[in-house]
């Protein structure tokens, strides 16, 4: 029997995927969402391989789309109405996957820079979205000591951290 990490109470089993299960905590005021136990590093990037990105070697296409451009696209279009449509603007995607999230950016004005661990992946954002894609923060900050940027994001990250 799963336990919530968040608040101790039961887990039961919310959704099957194909490389985890997805419990939700039976305690009506936690309602935390969790898959345990999580995935270690080799299953988690067998998961991307497997899940995520088009296979180079086989073709096969990712079962896991990524988000769609024009969802971001709404993102950006509320981003110019708040902060304004001037150039110059940086955006760092942690976890960028295939680059989807930096394209639109760059055609918003925006100079995108994104972070993504999965080598197929950052291959694939770089020639995209014709972008700088680092491994981590730690090679963005060798390469870049004096980086900053207007926004940062994390686009459907969160649940793949430990």
């Amino acid at each position: 029997m799963p336990v919530c990490m968040l608040c101790g109470s039961r887990g039961t089993t919310w959704l099957v995927l194909p490389h985890a299960t997805v419990c939700r905590c039976s305690r009506k005021s936690c309602g935390l969402r969790f898959a345990p136990p999580q995935l270690n590093d080799r299953n988690m990037q067998d998961a991307y391989t497997r899940l995520y990105y088009q296979n180079p070697q086989s073709g096969s296409r990712p079962i896991y789309e990524n988000t769609p451009a024009a969802i971001l696209r709404q993102l950006f279009e509320d981003l110019a109405v708040q902060f304004g449509t001037e150039g110059g603007r940086r955006c760092l995607d942690v976890g960028c996957g295939a680059g989807n999230l930096c394209r639109v950016a760059s055609e918003f004005g925006w100079a995108a820079t994104g972070i993504e661990a999965d080598p197929e992946g950052r291959e694939s954002a770089q020639k995209r979205a014709g972008v700088r894609v680092y491994e981590n923060v730690v090679k963005l900050l060798r390469e870049e000591p004096n980086a900053r940027f207007d926004l940062i994001t994390l686009w459907q990250v969160i649940e793949h951290l430990r």
